[in-house]
């Protein structure tokens, strides 16, 4: 096992995990690169990305399920690369549950400190009575079980086995399964994909509260960028094994570091216009500082402009109190108590989505020529986006409005 610098050490006492300089590769494949996070005791931390982005590999690593090839990875004080998985005091929650379908709730709730906890002769078949450990260790196991299920509301489940449950009581009998150990780090991969929409709403604020109760430090990998925005102290955003971005919900939504962090955490849509585009466009007066990049005066700035479909508005075309882009409107695609308004810029083309009341629908028709304008100090300007079609593929839908 190989030393911590003294500094290091010092510096991670107090955190209740620390990856420092974790790299993976598959070959020539980096699927972690330099990879460096702190999570403090009790947080809740979501790690986001595009597939592929290296999310599973990293909890996979932290678990001991896979080797590094460079860094550490701290747990409490310890640095626990080289050790099993069996000693990492980490209890990994899977999408798929891995619940033994033979076993009831109760013995499958039961059984990580079956394993864990008592001696072979304990475990062994019409033995165990000649041993009092075991039995006082029995009893206390058939507490902690009872104690788990309370906190997870499953007291009426116990008995029964997981193809009798529904997909969020088998989530919860996973969970169980895992906090019972009372590990000092919990990791969940995807655990509520296989949830439907309702179900996955409910199971989510359930996870957070008990979360909340146990005080489990946890580390949450998803696809979802909602989920991770609903329940999470902080997120890490991953784009090709290297993490970009970490902060909180509030820090990321208001501050993306750059234009892919942007438009993941703004699914489906964030608008990009072209940075001298909008300054020659909006018709009177110098045009007004664009946040974030540099103090940067929008006339003076190169690159794109970004915002989201929630920060623009549309006028009619003879409103020209205040200046606006030139559109055209292409279509309007209900969503609720909103729509989203479809428009096309009519100098250049570039496609744009801006957020209206539903009610508001009819008044804008396919081809009716119109205004746009946004928030100028909810915009930001990034530099132009990276050629590379890898770089485009991962950033999903939103890459759809330039």
């Amino acid at each position: 096992m190989e030393t911590v610098r003294a500094g290091d050490a010092v510096a991670d006492r107090a955190a209740a995990l620390s990856i420092r300089g974790v790299t993976r590769r598959f070959g020539d494949v980096a699927a972690l690169d330099d990879v460096s996070i702190d999570l403090e005791p009790g947080e809740f931390m979501s790690i986001i990305g595009p597939s592929g982005c290296g999310k599973s590999t990293l909890l996979r690593s932290i678990a001991g399920l896979e080797e590094i090839d460079a860094g550490h990875i701290l747990i409490g004080d310890r640095d626990v690369r080289g050790l099993r998985p069996s000693e990492r005091e980490v209890a990994f929650v899977f999408q798929s549950y891995a619940l033994y379908p033979h076993m009831t709730c109760r013995q499958n709730l039961a059984a990580p400190l079956m394993m864990q906890e008592l001696s072979a002769l304990g475990r062994a078949p019409g033995l165990h009575r000649l041993s009092p450990r075991a039995r006082r260790r029995r009893a206390d196991i058939a507490r902690r079980v009872d104690r788990i299920a309370a906190q997870l509301q499953i007291e009426t489940l116990l008995d029964r086995r997981p193809l009798q449950l529904s997909g969020g009581q088998r989530q919860r009998v996973a969970l169980g399964r895992a906090l019972i150990r009372e590990p000092k780090l919990f990791l969940l991969d995807e655990p509520l994909a296989n949830l439907d929409a309702a179900l996955r709403n409910t199971t989510r604020a359930e996870l957070h509260a008990l979360q909340r109760r146990v005080g489990a430090t946890t580390l949450f990998v998803t696809h979802d960028q909602a989920e991770a925005m609903a329940i999470s102290d902080r997120i890490a955003v991953m784009f090709a094994g290297r993490v970009r971005q970490v902060g909180t919900p509030d820090e990321l939504y208001r501050n993306p570091v750059d234009l892919d962090v942007a438009r993941f955490l703004s699914q489906p849509w964030l608008n990009r216009i072209d940075a001298a585009t909008v300054a020659r466009r909006l018709e009177r007066g110098p045009a007004r500082p664009v946040a974030r990049i540099r103090g940067e005066a929008l006339r003076d700035a190169t690159g794109v402009v970004a915002f989201r479909p929630e920060h623009a508005t549309v006028h009619p075309e003879e409103d020209r109190a205040t200046p606006g882009l030139r559109v055209e409107v292409e279509r309007a695609e209900h969503a609720g108590s909103d729509a989203n308004l479809f428009v096309r810029l009519r100098d250049d083309g570039t496609p744009c989505v801006v957020r209206i009341a539903s009610e508001g629908i009819d008044d804008w028709p396919p081809g009716r020529p119109a205004l746009m304008r946004f928030d100028m100090d909810a915009a930001w300007v990034f530099p132009h986006p990276d050629p590379d079609p890898d770089a485009a593929a991962s950033a999903g839908p939103a890459a759809q409005v330039a």
